[in-house]
């Protein structure tokens, strides 16, 4: 599946730059964020798959993926991580620049607290955005499992 939707990406016209999800490496919140664009922007390939004459195989991994990302939770929580990561990311690359200053370093740590503070209050926007990438305004039905207190 892997090699199909890496193809996929490569020949997508709409790719402009390619992105394709990769192993995230720890060290590296680029690569995080990265990997974060990469899901949302080729979304669409995944779906792809399922419908492609494939090995079953393929075909049912695809479709278990997208049913995942379909998800209401899912999506808002991708639309959470990429204004995270991306912030996270631009503000990481300012403060390892050769010749940063201290206190405009200490600036971009502040100003990334008060954004962090922003998004936490802006959730009504993030959930929104959830539901116009899946269609849909109701979140997955979640089964509790009751003890038996005997």
């Amino acid at each position: 599946m892997w090699e199909l939707l890496s193809c996929a990406i490569k020949d997508s016209p709409e790719s402009g730059q390619t992105l394709l999800p990769k192993r995230v490496n720890t060290t590296r919140w680029s690569s995080r964020f990265d990997a974060v664009k990469a899901l949302k922007r080729n979304y669409g390939l995944i779906e792809m798959l399922t419908d492609i004459n494939e090995k079953n195989v393929v075909r049912v991994e695809a479709a278990s993926l997208s049913k995942k990302l379909d998800l209401l939770k899912n999506r808002i929580i991708l639309s959470f991580w990429i204004d995270v990561l991306q912030r996270v990311n631009e503000v990481n690359k300012a403060v390892y620049k050769e010749n940063m200053d201290l206190s405009i370093t200490a600036y971009l740590v502040s100003s990334l607290a008060d954004y962090f503070d922003f998004l936490r209050d802006r959730f009504d926007h993030t959930e929104a955005l959830g539901m116009l990438l899946t269609g849909n305004e109701n979140y997955a039905e979640t089964r509790i499992i009751k003890e038996n207190c005997n």
